[in-house]
């Protein structure tokens, strides 16, 4: 099967399954720079990006919404007829290039699985909350995304090209500004969070006259129905964290901000609270460990720890076509990685994504 044939197929996948992300991906992985077709490219995916902000702001209704996917669907389609074998890179004929999202997939496991049990144990509930907890060099906004892409089936191919009937919005993490007043520190959550979901809100009304229902009204979300999920990230660090307020904060956000019920067509809200210090704080890491456990009102995953070399290892068994044939694969870790008992995710996640486009290019 020539490589041109195998893009084709992938595009006309990921178009069939109204993944227009996935096609400019595999556009922008496969096209050759000094390909004529890569300006057609960049135009197309330049309107695709204007049709999404435009949706996100409100700015076209529902109808002219799915007008305006179709067209440009098929002027992808008319698109891709254009394109030669002269105009993209090889393409492994084993499979798909890989998807850099996979990068996030390294370990992790206690915290996947303590996710995956309560998530199912709560499958009613239309607000849920958890407390993720660990040095700032483990990744926290990385897990959330991964449970994002979890969420959408994006693992289950190799390319991204896959896409279940779920969809997760899950905005920038929110890492408000620090204040030692309860009151302010509330309303300056509160002012990031309604700019995530492009709401504009009185200051004066933040804390007493708004609660959950407001972000229904974002438009950022419109179209979401009940299958689907929004994820929401606050970020609460070495500046941030105070023993005896951030908890509260919390209790107050889960049982009055969320405590009205969500209507039925409404998509499922997940609130983490990531709480991220330096390695050096044993301060911090001491109060965050004796006040972090589950309770009826929030879930705790277990801290986010450095990565032990065997995880990476089991990271390349199964993305073995990223490790070069006959050499240990315990030395091309030392290679990689350096040689270390643990390794934070932050410089590990680098590594995995470079090892991808290395491999996506060649």
């Amino acid at each position: 099967m020539s490589a041109i044939t195998v893009l084709i197929k992938q595009l006309q996948t990921a178009i069939a399954q109204d993944n227009l992300e996935g096609v400019f991906s595999l556009l922008n992985k496969t096209l050759l720079v000094s390909s004529a077709r890569k300006a057609d490219a960049i135009l197309l995916e330049s309107i695709f990006n204007k049709q999404k902000t435009d949706n996100r702001n409100g700015l076209v209704t529902i109808e002219a919404q799915g007008a305006n996917f179709a067209i440009l669907s098929k002027n992808i389609l008319a698109y891709m007829a254009t394109i030669t074998d002269a105009d993209i890179t090889k393409i492994t004929l084993g499979g798909a290039p890989i998807h850099e999202r996979h990068s996030l997939t390294c370990d992790r496991i206690d915290q996947n699985d303590e996710f995956e049990v309560t998530f199912d144990a709560k499958k009613v509930v239309k607000t849920r909350f958890y407390y993720l907890f660990g040095d700032k060099m483990q990744s926290h906004e990385s897990l959330v995304q991964r449970f994002k892409y979890e969420r959408e089936g994006q693992f289950l191919s190799s390319d991204g090209s896959y896409n279940s009937n779920i969809k997760v919005f899950l905005p920038d993490s929110i890492k408000p500004t620090p204040s030692k007043l309860p009151d302010a520190l509330k309303r300056n959550a509160l002012r990031e969070l309604f700019a995530r979901f492009n709401i504009p809100v009185n200051d004066q009304q933040l804390i007493d006259q708004n609660n959950i229902t407001a972000l229904l009204q974002s438009p950022a979300i419109v179209g979401l129905g009940p299958q689907d999920f929004v994820f929401v990230m606050f970020c609460i660090d070495d500046f941030t964290w105070n023993k005896d307020i951030i908890p509260d904060i919390v209790k107050w956000f889960i049982a009055t901000f969320c405590a009205v019920e969500l209507p039925p067509n409404a998509p499922t809200f997940c609130f983490f609270f990531a709480i991220l210090y330096k390695e050096s704080n044993i301060k911090v890491q001491q109060e965050v460990a004796a006040i972090l456990t589950p309770s009826e009102l929030i879930g705790a995953l277990p801290k986010l720890d450095k990565i032990e070399p065997m995880w990476v290892e089991e990271w390349f068994n199964r993305h073995d076509q990223l490790s070069p044939q006959g050499i240990d694969i315990e030395q091309f870790i030392a290679k990689e990685f350096g040689q270390s008992d643990t390794y934070n995710m932050r410089d590990i996640e680098p590594v995995f994504r470079r090892l991808i486009d290395n491999y996506n290019a060649s």
